[in-house]
């Protein structure tokens, strides 16, 4: 439910960045609250990893020793208010991740919503480094085949990331991130699971 009406908020959002309240263009950026705002969207494909590090004691031993990497989709709408600081909210989709422990074959799968303040600095005339942190909400599943065992983890995380971007005009960068979105599953029988995520995109300024 919770998810849903995050879902929601970040529907909202970007409605919103697309409205005229927020369109510019290139020759007059427009001007709010004394803030000079200009959104853009950015969309993301990559892999994420899941690792699952600390054996909670519980009577299912769902700890893995390595980590199992996936594909992953990563949708972002943002707000720069300012010339080196930005307001993001990006939706993460996990359409699987298997991990092998000695229970047996743990499948996870889910999405992730978070919202957070970014900073960047350019480096070059057309290299931006980046850094970001927010706050997550996770909706993870897992289940084990093996054992008949299901059950679904929804927390709020703390999440930081780094990233760069490559500007190809004034309206397309081309953009790398890293995600760390922390603990993302907690499990009454199992292991914490953490997931990080590695992406490659582009991303469209208004």
């Amino acid at each position: 439910m919770k998810l849903k009406l995050v879902s929601r908020c970040l529907a909202v959002s970007t409605c919103l960045l697309m409205s005229p309240v927020f369109s510019q263009t290139a020759d007059a950026p427009a001007t709010n609250w004394g803030f000079q705002t200009k959104p853009y969207v950015q969309a993301s494909l990559g892999g994420a990893q899941m690792t699952s590090p600390s054996n909670t004691g519980m009577a299912m031993n769902l700890r893995a020793e390595g980590m199992s990497n996936f594909s992953d989709a990563r949708i972002t709408v943002g707000l720069q208010f300012k010339p080196r600081l930005a307001v993001e909210a990006t939706w993460y989709q996990f359409p699987g991740a298997n991990l092998n422990t000695a229970t047996g074959q743990a499948t996870y799968k889910g999405e992730f919503v978070s919202v957070g303040l970014t900073g960047n600095v350019a480096v070059k005339e057309n290299i931006t480094l980046l850094g970001r942190v927010g706050l997550g909400y996770s909706d993870l599943k897992v289940s084990v085949p093996a054992t008949g065992y299901w059950a679904t983890s929804n927390q709020n995380v703390v999440t930081w990331g780094l990233g760069a971007r490559y500007s190809l005009n004034e309206r397309v960068d081309l953009t790398v991130d890293y995600d760390n979105l922390g603990t993302a599953g907690k499990y009454e029988r199992g292991d914490y699971v953490k997931a990080e995520v590695f992406s490659l995109g582009l991303r469209y300024n208004f």
